[in-house]
């Protein structure tokens, strides 16, 4: 995730400053955006690791990681 934030300030900063100083609720949509993300990839992430330790379902694991 820092990754990718990193990312897009860097090629999109300047543009997205403008944007979202022209329009406050840019900001605000933009970071309920970015929290619905996480929160999805966080939850199906989670949620399906914890259910495969579980033994309840298949989950593919690297062959290190065994």
């Amino acid at each position: 995730m820092s990754v990718l934030f990193l990312l897009v300030t860097a090629l999109f900063g300047d543009r997205l400053h403008r944007w979202t100083a022209r329009r406050p609720s840019g900001a605000s949509a933009l970071m309920a955006a970015s929290f619905l993300a996480a929160g999805v990839f966080l939850v199906l992430y989670w949620d399906v690791r914890i259910l495969a330790a579980r033994g309840l379902i298949w989950y593919p694991l690297a062959p290190w990681a065994m």
